[in-house]
């Protein structure tokens, strides 16, 4: 008698003991939803209970891509797994994105809606699957979710409402994530306008103390100085110069110079079409040398 009870015996202990891994899976979800707040690491831990808690072999989430139309595999278990991209209603994945009703399979490639393309991508064969759609809070479907191979037998009524019940705290989490991200963004153009906005006022402030200054000088010579000044530290440089192509031999002199040598530097000649300078002055083009050693214009 005691021996035909071990097995009743020994089945009411695996149930308890499933049970107990989905009561702590569930916990451990709830845990991961209001501890983490990376979306990638979260939906990372959450896919990863969802396995354990519906007894599955691998598990995955997609999110809908307004833009595209496309769903795409935000987090996906398995080794060498990349990201897979298909069309909304491609696929029971993409079916159940479109419809927003769940599927529950014991024979995926029984269903003429399953795409055996992506076994084969994967090299991972699925048999039993359910697939559960992720609803945001006025019902639009963000995602869905993916659970494939139910160990030992196929995915019951009892795993579809556990699975359902899960989506709801996931689908607001990922409703949380994409608002923080959005909060961030503006706050970055914000911030990105206010940099340019700053930047153009103190333009027209160095324009207007070039003005200034020009209106306040009496000769050529004091009129490039001061503007060779300004220049200097509007580019925030250490020194600068000007140059004067003489018409007859075409030849560079330094009529002004900022910086160390100054006076030295205003002794120098450059041969007409010599040097970066004498480039500029030949060809009527700006140049921006970040490396004046390597460049083989350089006077050095």
């Amino acid at each position: 008698m005691a021996d035909s009870q071990l097995p009743a015996e020994r089945s009411q202990q695996d149930s308890l003991r499933r049970a107990e891994e989905r009561v702590a899976a569930m916990m451990r979800v709830g845990r991961s939803l209001t501890a983490v707040h990376d979306l990638d690491e979260l939906l990372g831990l959450v896919v990863d209970q969802v396995t354990v808690a519906m007894d599955s072999e691998r598990s995955t989430i997609f999110l809908v891509d307004e833009d595209s139309g496309e769903i795409w595999s935000k987090v996906a278990q398995g080794d060498d797994v990349k990201p897979i991209r298909m069309p909304i209603g491609t696929g029971l994945a993409g079916w159940v994105a479109e419809t927003g009703r769940s599927v529950n399979l014991k024979n995926a490639y029984e269903d003429d809606r399953f795409n055996p393309e992506v076994d084969k991508l994967t090299g991972f064969k699925t048999n039993s699957m359910l697939v559960v759609p992720l609803r945001g809070k006025q019902g639009e479907i963000l995602g869905v979710i993916q659970t494939l191979n139910k160990r030992g037998d196929h995915f019951s009524t009892e795993d579809e409402q556990l699975l359902d019940a899960l989506c709801s705290p996931i689908a607001v989490a990922i409703e949380n994530a994409k608002l923080v991200l959005s909060v961030l963004s503006k706050n970055i153009e914000l911030m990105e306008t206010q940099q340019a906005l700053a930047q153009k006022v103190e333009e027209l402030d160095v324009l207007f103390r070039i003005e200034s200054e020009v209106s306040c000088a009496i000769r050529t010579d004091e009129i490039l100085t001061r503007l060779l000044h300004q220049s200097v530290e509007m580019l925030d440089c250490e020194a600068g110069s000007f140059l004067l192509v003489s018409d007859e031999t075409g030849e560079l002199t330094f009529s002004n110079a900022v910086g160390d040598k100054q006076d030295e530097v205003k002794r120098l000649r450059i041969p007409a079409g010599a040097g970066v300078a004498g480039w500029v002055a030949k060809h009527g083009e700006p140049a921006l040398v970040a490396d004046p050693a390597a460049d083989e214009r350089h006077l050095k």
